[in-house]
């Protein structure tokens, strides 16, 4: 998309605008909302198709995970009164890598724990995800801001479609292949077998996603003026 955007005279996200650190944080804007939209489309059908688990223990997962976005909105303003945009994303994007290279592993085999390591991924996440429009907005310059003022919108449907849809066909590309249907014979358990392997390769693509915006991250921002004084703050990196 990014490569076709830059062939044509009038792109929908003109890129070509953006100066500075802006393009790297739209960056990251982008490939959190699509490694969120995705991994939350997955996380319902792990716990119904691969352990059996009613629709009411679905609905509290994502109930706390509601509890973890006004818990983290809490403590974002303390986050970033002490800590720089640049350490604070690192640390978050960290975790999260940590947290997605262990789902495979975990999640198929112990049914809590990869709870907890959803709701931990979730948690760094929404820090982000809080903290990154509001980064673009405070560095962009007042020439760029009616450029910046559309992209939220679009940049969000954008990662949201592109997320649902590659996850999607990828995992029943992989579930057709392996098991030869997209629903199971009566109650066969290698189709649960045949699904979690097609869910675990899905899980790769979300962890080469979010281990590339990691490196975007540590490679592509910087201190800003308006982190001076705070923990992780270096001259060398403005």
């Amino acid at each position: 998309f990014v490569f076709l955007e830059k062939l044509i005279a009038h792109p929908l996200i003109p890129l070509g605008v953006l100066t500075g650190p802006l393009k790297p944080l739209l960056s990251i804007h982008l490939l959190i909302t699509f490694y969120r939209n995705a991994t939350r489309m997955l996380v319902p059908f792990i716990y119904s198709i691969i352990y059996g688990r009613s629709s009411v223990f679905v609905g509290v997962l994502n109930a706390v995970f509601g509890v973890m976005d006004i818990l983290t909105a809490t403590l974002l303003p303390v986050l970033d009164k002490r800590y720089t945009t640049r350490r604070i994303f690192s640390v978050c994007f960290i975790t999260i890598t940590i947290c997605t290279a262990a789902f495979p592993f975990v999640t198929y085999n112990s049914l809590y724990p990869s709870v907890v390591l959803f709701v931990v991924a979730f948690a760094f996440l929404n820090v982000i995800t809080s903290m990154a429009w509001a980064v673009i907005l405070t560095t962009a310059p007042v020439s760029q801001l009616s450029v910046i003022s559309v992209l939220p919108n679009l940049s969000k449907t954008l990662a949201c479609s592109v997320g649902t849809c590659i996850v999607s066909a990828l995992h029943s590309i992989m579930l057709q292949g392996d098991y030869g249907a997209l629903y199971p014979v009566a109650a066969d358990p290698y189709y649960t077998r045949s699904y979690a392997r097609a869910t675990s390769v899905c899980m790769g693509v979300m962890f080469i996603s979010i281990f590339l915006t990691m490196l975007i991250c540590v490679l592509g921002l910087s201190n800003y003026e308006a982190d001076r004084g705070k923990r992780g703050f270096s001259e060398k990196g403005l």
